[in-house]
């Protein structure tokens, strides 16, 4: 990074107390009550733990200002040595603007990430009805064909057309295979606007982690027999994938929607594989996901910043998905 460079804290930061947590949260950051967590709120980047002065120094961002002058003012006010300030802020503000935390001022990455669309806009053919999921670089909107169809629609932003168009082409090839089995089924798919896109089926319901919490409320055997039939069903549904040659990659709550009267749907396979195709852009893809839906060969790989990260696999992901069921039923 530039050291001369003014840099800005972008507008969907979020610092949090790790106090503020629930107890669970905290237990799986392995954090101080005293620390802070920092949450992109519309990227894929991990959230970043940091200590409360450190948390201090980099709110000095919320406005431009060169990292030099941040630590000067910053010592001033607190009284420590501007030295030993720069020393120890300088690798953890790195590693913030290598993961898109913090944005040189005036570039690119510093835009503020908004809709590009609006409610009642046509997307080559597709009306729009509302926002659902606004990322930096995908946008999902709730949408309706001509024959009133609901269906979720993916569209990558702008910036990142060029980058997401192979994990857009592998989710339709994805979904075209499994036609409804466990997943949404596709609808459309194609590039408009020199944006790549799909849609695939509404699915209405509420995420697992939502679903499961309301069972584990009901009392006596009626709710644990109901959160069993949910787990089985959960399992099913992968177990459906599996036998379909599709690895989902990316395991955790929010990818399940519970439909109250049609069961479980897997979403969001752009990082998901079909394991039998020779296309390598559909057969390979790489690693995201929740930290703590990690396979432990790829928590390691994480942890330790391996260069090459070992991709989804059949055996990680039953390990994730054991993980996943056990949270499900416990809390």
């Amino acid at each position: 990074m530039e050291i001369e460079e003014s840099f800005l804290l972008l507008g969907d930061v979020v610092s949090t107390p790790v106090a503020s947590l629930p107890e669970d949260e905290r237990r799986r950051l392995e954090a101080d009550d005293g620390d802070f967590v920092l949450t992109r709120v519309r990227g894929r980047g991990h959230s970043k733990v940091v200590d409360a002065r450190m948390a201090q120094l980099i709110e000095r961002f919320r406005e431009p200002v060169k990292i030099v002058a941040a630590v000067i003012a910053f010592s001033r006010d607190t009284g420590s040595d501007p030295e030993d300030t720069l020393v120890a802020a300088y690798p953890i503000l790195g590693r913030l603007i290598r993961a898109g935390f913090l944005a040189a001022e005036g570039s690119k990455e510093a835009e503020p990430v908004e809709e590009s669309l609006q409610p009642g806009d046509d997307w080559d053919g597709l009306a729009l009805i509302r926002i659902v999921q606004l990322l930096e670089d995908s946008e999902i909107y709730q949408a309706r064909t001509p024959d009133g169809q609901l269906v979720a629609l993916k569209i990558a932003r702008p910036r990142a057309a060029e980058r997401l168009a192979s994990a857009i082409l592998r989710e339709a090839v994805i979904l075209e295979r499994l036609e409804g089995t466990g997943a949404p089924r596709l609808v459309r798919k194609g590039i408009f606007c020199e944006r790549p896109y799909l849609a695939a089926e509404w699915c209405e319901g509420v995420n697992a982690a939502r679903f499961a919490a309301r069972l584990r409320s009901i009392p006596g055997k009626e709710g644990r027999r109901k959160l069993l039939d949910l787990c089985c069903e959960i399992a099913e549904a992968y177990a459906a994938l599996h036998r379909l040659s599709v690895i989902h990659g990316d395991v955790h709550p929010g990818n399940l929607v519970v439909e109250s009267e049609r069961g479980v749907k897997i979403i969001d396979f752009g990082y998901g594989r079909l394991t039998t195709s020779e296309d390598q852009r559909v057969s390979q893809a790489r690693r995201v996901g929740v930290g703590y839906f990690f396979e432990p060969e790829y928590a390691r790989a994480h942890s330790g910043g391996a260069r090459q990260l070992p991709m989804a696999s059949y055996a990680g992901e039953q390990h994730v998905l054991a993980h996943l069921l056990y949270r499900l039923v416990t809390g």
